[in-house]
Protein backbone atom coordinates (compact mmCIF):
# COMPACT_ATOMS: atom_id res chain seq x y z
CA UNK A 1 0.00 0.00 0.00
CA UNK A 2 1.28 3.49 -0.73
CA UNK A 3 2.48 5.67 2.07
CA UNK A 4 0.69 8.97 2.50
CA UNK A 5 2.89 11.88 3.52
CA UNK A 6 1.68 14.33 6.12
CA UNK A 7 -0.30 17.10 4.56
CA UNK A 8 1.96 19.95 3.46
CA UNK A 9 -0.27 22.37 5.30
CA UNK A 10 -2.24 21.08 8.22
CA UNK A 11 -3.87 24.47 8.42
CA UNK A 12 -3.76 27.31 10.84
CA UNK A 13 -4.72 25.20 13.84
CA UNK A 14 -1.56 23.09 13.97
CA UNK A 15 -0.52 19.58 13.13
CA UNK A 16 -1.81 16.18 14.16
CA UNK A 17 -0.37 14.08 16.94
CA UNK A 18 1.57 10.97 15.87
CA UNK A 19 -1.19 8.77 17.33
CA UNK A 20 -3.90 10.59 15.38
CA UNK A 21 -1.84 10.50 12.17
CA UNK A 22 -1.32 6.74 12.65
CA UNK A 23 -5.06 6.18 13.19
CA UNK A 24 -5.90 8.15 10.06
CA UNK A 25 -3.29 6.25 8.03
CA UNK A 26 -4.79 2.93 9.12
CA UNK A 27 -8.27 4.14 8.18
CA UNK A 28 -6.95 5.36 4.83
CA UNK A 29 -5.29 2.03 4.06
CA UNK A 30 -8.42 0.07 5.01
CA UNK A 31 -10.52 2.45 2.94
CA UNK A 32 -8.25 1.98 -0.07
CA UNK A 33 -8.48 -1.80 0.29
CA UNK A 34 -12.29 -1.68 0.56
CA UNK A 35 -12.99 0.60 -2.41
CA UNK A 36 -13.94 -2.20 -4.80
CA UNK A 37 -15.54 -4.71 -2.45
CA UNK A 38 -17.42 -2.36 -0.11
CA UNK A 39 -17.54 1.27 -1.31
CA UNK A 40 -19.87 2.38 1.50
CA UNK A 41 -17.37 1.20 4.12
CA UNK A 42 -14.54 2.83 2.15
CA UNK A 43 -16.46 6.12 2.05
CA UNK A 44 -17.02 5.94 5.82
CA UNK A 45 -13.31 5.41 6.48
CA UNK A 46 -12.15 8.01 3.98
CA UNK A 47 -14.66 10.51 5.42
CA UNK A 48 -12.94 10.16 8.79
CA UNK A 49 -9.59 10.78 7.11
CA UNK A 50 -10.74 13.96 5.35
CA UNK A 51 -12.39 15.28 8.52
CA UNK A 52 -9.29 14.46 10.57
CA UNK A 53 -6.77 15.97 8.14
CA UNK A 54 -8.61 18.15 5.66
CA UNK A 55 -5.42 19.34 3.98
CA UNK A 56 -4.15 15.85 3.10
CA UNK A 57 -4.50 15.60 -0.66
CA UNK A 58 -4.25 11.78 -1.01
CA UNK A 59 -7.03 11.45 1.58
CA UNK A 60 -9.19 13.98 -0.26
CA UNK A 61 -8.59 12.59 -3.75
CA UNK A 62 -9.34 9.02 -2.65
CA UNK A 63 -12.52 10.18 -0.93
CA UNK A 64 -13.76 12.13 -3.96
CA UNK A 65 -12.81 9.32 -6.38
CA UNK A 66 -14.70 6.75 -4.31
CA UNK A 67 -17.78 8.99 -4.20
CA UNK A 68 -17.67 9.49 -7.97
CA UNK A 69 -17.28 5.77 -8.54
CA UNK A 70 -20.25 4.98 -6.31
CA UNK A 71 -22.59 7.72 -7.58
CA UNK A 72 -21.58 7.80 -11.24
CA UNK A 73 -21.42 10.95 -13.37
CA UNK A 74 -23.31 14.12 -12.42
CA UNK A 75 -27.04 13.94 -13.08
CA UNK A 76 -28.60 16.20 -15.67
CA UNK A 77 -29.94 19.51 -14.45
CA UNK A 78 -33.61 19.41 -13.65
CA UNK A 79 -33.58 15.84 -12.40
CA UNK A 80 -36.01 14.89 -9.67
CA UNK A 81 -33.17 14.75 -7.13
CA UNK A 82 -32.72 18.51 -7.44
CA UNK A 83 -36.19 19.07 -6.00
CA UNK A 84 -35.20 17.69 -2.62
CA UNK A 85 -32.09 19.84 -2.22
CA UNK A 86 -29.62 19.41 0.58
CA UNK A 87 -29.77 21.29 3.84
CA UNK A 88 -26.73 23.50 4.27
CA UNK A 89 -27.92 25.05 7.56
CA UNK A 90 -25.18 23.60 9.77
CA UNK A 91 -22.55 24.50 7.23
CA UNK A 92 -23.81 28.08 6.95
CA UNK A 93 -23.76 28.49 10.75
CA UNK A 94 -20.22 27.13 10.95
CA UNK A 95 -19.07 29.47 8.17
CA UNK A 96 -20.71 32.48 9.84
CA UNK A 97 -18.85 31.57 13.05
CA UNK A 98 -15.63 31.10 11.04
CA UNK A 99 -15.41 27.53 12.30
CA UNK A 100 -13.70 26.27 9.15
CA UNK A 101 -13.00 22.75 10.41
CA UNK A 102 -16.71 22.32 11.10
CA UNK A 103 -17.53 23.59 7.60
CA UNK A 104 -15.36 20.80 6.20
CA UNK A 105 -16.94 18.26 8.55
CA UNK A 106 -20.49 19.30 7.62
CA UNK A 107 -19.52 19.34 3.94
CA UNK A 108 -18.12 15.82 4.08
CA UNK A 109 -21.43 14.59 5.46
CA UNK A 110 -23.36 16.38 2.71
CA UNK A 111 -21.25 15.22 -0.24
CA UNK A 112 -21.30 11.62 0.96
CA UNK A 113 -24.87 11.45 -0.35
CA UNK A 114 -24.63 14.25 -2.92
CA UNK A 115 -21.06 14.42 -4.30
CA UNK A 116 -22.03 16.90 -7.01
CA UNK A 117 -23.44 19.56 -4.68
CA UNK A 118 -21.58 22.55 -6.11
CA UNK A 119 -22.69 24.92 -3.33
CA UNK A 120 -21.31 22.56 -0.71
CA UNK A 121 -18.06 22.00 -2.62
CA UNK A 122 -17.55 25.77 -2.96
CA UNK A 123 -18.13 26.27 0.77
CA UNK A 124 -15.57 23.55 1.48
CA UNK A 125 -13.11 25.25 -0.89
CA UNK A 126 -13.61 28.52 0.99
CA UNK A 127 -13.04 26.75 4.32
CA UNK A 128 -9.79 25.27 3.02
CA UNK A 129 -8.72 28.72 1.82
CA UNK A 130 -9.25 30.06 5.33
CA UNK A 131 -7.37 27.08 6.79
CA UNK A 132 -4.51 27.89 4.38
CA UNK A 133 -4.89 24.52 2.64
CA UNK A 134 -4.42 25.76 -0.90
CA UNK A 135 -4.12 22.41 -2.68
CA UNK A 136 -7.28 21.11 -0.99
CA UNK A 137 -9.03 24.34 -1.98
CA UNK A 138 -8.07 23.74 -5.62
CA UNK A 139 -9.34 20.16 -5.44
CA UNK A 140 -12.74 21.28 -4.15
CA UNK A 141 -12.93 24.02 -6.79
CA UNK A 142 -12.21 21.46 -9.54
CA UNK A 143 -14.90 19.16 -8.11
CA UNK A 144 -17.40 22.06 -8.02
CA UNK A 145 -16.62 22.93 -11.63
CA UNK A 146 -17.16 19.30 -12.63
CA UNK A 147 -20.47 19.30 -10.72
CA UNK A 148 -21.76 22.49 -12.32
CA UNK A 149 -19.79 23.35 -15.45
CA UNK A 150 -20.17 26.92 -16.66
Amino acid sequence: MTSVPPSPSSGITGSLSPAERSRLMQSFQRGQQSMESNPDYAIELLSQCVIGDSGNIPFLHSFLATLKKKHGPPKAKGSLAALWGTSHGGMKKAAAAKNWRDVVKQGVHIIRSSPYDAVCLLAMANACKNLEQNEAQRSYLRAALEAAPA
